[in-house]
């Protein structure tokens, strides 16, 4: 299961410069000025090519952690390419791939959350996720995904507090951050032991595209 979080000073390796100027300074104005950092680790047994698919179609994904109730987020992809993300606990923003390669993904995530407590919070977030592959081809192997979240609550008051309750606002991002990317887990977890099963909850959806759902089949060998 998902490990205790544990808060680290600064992040390491991010890789920024391949990146536009622009794209840098957004994510560096979170970087440098962050009010809250969480990492998370968790090993798992997969399939490795299940869980990039997943990872790479989240609305796939999160459909899917609805049918096993596992979460009851939503995601839609917006005509932009934007991922739009409601946690049913009073968090919503947009979501947007930054950064991609094998093992590696990076999120800027924009949106705001009315936690108990405090006022309703705005504010940017960047999220690196790694996850390690091993070097043979497994239909069922151990996989680590790590995860760690950078949050900038824009408001400068609002920030003050959320430092005064900064247990609080842990909690906030463990729900918010670490229970989404625990549903993906879990759900290629399912997927890898259950092919048909889960296919099976996922093919009349019609929140995915059907081209998805094909690739998807096709992928689990149905």
């Amino acid at each position: 299961m998902l490990s205790q979080p544990v808060v680290k000073a600064e992040g390491v390796g991010l890789p920024l410069k391949p990146l536009d100027q622009p794209v840098r300074e957004k994510l560096t104005s979170v970087l440098e000025n962050h009010t809250v950092v969480r990492t998370f680790r968790i090993r798992f047994q997969s399939n490795p090519q299940v869980y990039e698919f997943l990872l790479d179609h989240p609305v796939l994904a999160a459909v899917l952690a609805g049918q096993l109730g596992i979460a009851r987020y939503r995601i839609t992809r917006e005509a932009d390419g934007l991922l739009a993300i409601e946690d049913g606990r009073g968090t919503a923003g947009h979501v947007e791939v930054i950064y991609r390669e094998p093992g590696r993904r990076i999120y800027l995530a924009i949106g705001q959350s009315k936690p108990h407590l405090l006022p309703t919070t705005t504010g940017r977030a960047v999220l690196s996720l790694t996850y390690a592959r091993p070097a043979v081809e497994d239909s069922s192997a151990e996989l680590e995904q790590g995860v760690q979240a950078y949050v900038r609550i824009d408001n400068r008051f609002t920030a003050l507090l959320v430092r005064l309750f900064l247990p609080l606002c842990k909690e906030i991002v463990d729900e918010a951050v670490g229970d989404a990317f625990l549903s993906l887990v879990k759900v290629s977890e399912q997927a890898s032991r259950d092919p048909a099963g889960i296919y099976a909850k996922v093919k009349e959806a019609s929140e995915v595209d059907q081209q998805d759902l094909e690739a998807f089949r096709a992928l689990l060998k149905l």
